[in-house]
């Protein structure tokens, strides 16, 4: 806005009219998310079952509003969605937004994990959301989304088109091993293992 001539003259009439938009921008996301129109991604909550069958603990680290977390997993998951997570961390609760690991440093201390968790994993759709979770040791499984369909991302355990299609991802998973089609928790145990001996 300090560029264009349409905005305000003034440093806290820009800062004034950013906060209004963006909780306008909150409102709109949360009509759509409660009018169906946006849901979970193909894929996502069929792994976070297999996770809760298999008891993986599961959290949320995002620098994303609280009321937008909300507004979409009450929406998808229902009203007690938060027991689905022993963890959930926000943006209001961080102080700096990925690409800096301070929401996953949260989440892993408030989990209890040790410093180098090898063996949990984040799944990320942005560069910024990978580097996050990679500078704190976590495996990071990527999927594209359709703000970031072809942005470089490193290091990887893998990366590939979403959680609800079996084909075009890297390392490739077995279009027969999987009964549903879809990524199911024992792909994502076949990675994590794979990059740990690679790396080791």
């Amino acid at each position: 806005m300090a560029l264009r001539g349409a905005g305000p003259r003034r440093h806290e009439e820009r800062e004034a009219l950013a906060r209004a938009l963006h909780q306008r921008k909150n409102e709109i996301y949360a009509d759509l998310v409660r009018d169906g129109r946006i849901a979970l991604r193909p894929g996502v909550r069929d792994l976070m079952l297999d996770c809760r069958a298999r008891d993986v603990r599961m959290a949320i680290a995002t620098t994303t509003s609280r009321t937008n977390v909300t507004a979409l997993l009450a929406a998808t998951l229902g009203d007690r969605w938060q027991e689905w997570f022993e963890v959930v961390v926000c943006g209001e609760d961080v102080t700096h937004k990925k690409p800096h690991p301070e929401v996953y440093i949260r989440a892993r201390n408030q989990l209890g994990m040790r410093a180098a968790a090898g063996d949990s994993v984040a799944i990320e759709d942005s560069p910024s959301g990978a580097a996050a979770a990679s500078a704190v040791g976590l495996h990071v499984i990527v999927t594209r989304s359709f703000y970031f369909p072809d942005d470089p991302v490193t290091p990887v355990t893998a990366i590939g088109p979403g959680l609800g299609d079996r084909s075009g991802w890297r390392p490739a998973v077995p279009e027969s091993a999987g009964i549903s089609g879809r990524i199911e928790l024992t792909d994502v145990e076949r990675w994590c293992y794979r990059k740990s001996v690679q790396d080791n």
